[in-house]
């Protein structure tokens, strides 16, 4: 029996999932490993943040899909990969034996490149700790004018601030405050830097049309009320 490993619950493995539903794969025992019961489609989390979407319109369910495909599904994380045995370690003590493994578990950001991020960040990833967090932020924009950065101004970073400013910035507050002002920090080059110029230009006109602040600069330092630019 060819003992397979799929290491992660990402859109690659999402859609082998779903090939093995149409064509098992005879004489192979197939395992997928995920920290995470749900998939959260990246796609849709700006939509999701905006207020267009609930949470469980953006999820796709591992075990179900597992299951339907004849697949193990193993709630955990590997901690570590040793290709001379072929084994995958498990967080929960369990090793994960393999012929052939595969390793689709997305991106991850490195909290400590960023002085103060750790402790004064929001991560959008893991997504699916992300999506979680967002009702607080929600509930505290509720009781008190908030100010919000977001770092990165690529295509997923321009969205996240048009999108958490339309779910947060909503109808002034009784006392006249507006209820939330987005900045978007760019790193220094324009948002959408490398798009055609046109894109890049009606991004900027739809950044200042919700009235977020878009600051052309680096950020070194996250402090607990302020952010410490390059200028």
């Amino acid at each position: 029996m060819k003992r397979i490993v799929l290491l992660g619950g990402g859109h690659a493995h999402v859609q082998a999932l779903k090939a093995l539903v149409q064509a098992p794969l005879p004489g192979c025992e197939v395992m997928l490993v995920s920290p995470f019961a749900e998939q959260i489609y990246s796609g849709m989390v700006p939509g999701f943040v905006a207020g267009h979407y609930a949470l469980e319109d953006c999820a796709i369910p591992l075990a179900p899909l597992a299951r339907a495909a004849g697949v193990l599904f193993v709630e955990s994380a590997a901690t570590a990969i040793d290709a001379g045995s072929r084994c995958a370690m498990l967080a929960d003590g369990r090793r994960a034996e393999y012929e052939l493994l595969s390793i689709d578990i997305g991106s991850v950001m490195d909290r400590d490149s960023l002085q103060g991020a750790r402790e004064h960040g929001l991560f959008v990833r893991p997504i699916e700790h992300f999506v979680k967090l967002l009702a607080a932020l929600t509930e505290l924009a509720e009781r008190r004018p908030l100010d919000v950065a977001v770092i990165g101004a690529g295509a997923a970073g321009v969205e996240l601030a048009m999108a958490l400013q339309h779910r947060l910035a909503g109808p002034t507050r009784d006392d006249g405050e507006p209820r939330a002002r987005v900045a978007l920090v760019t790193g220094g080059a324009p948002p959408l830097d490398g798009y055609p110029d046109a894109v890049m230009a009606a991004a900027l006109a739809a950044l200042r049309e919700r009235r977020i602040t878009v600051l052309q600069e680096s950020c070194m330092a996250i402090g607990a009320d302020h952010l410490e630019l390059a200028n």
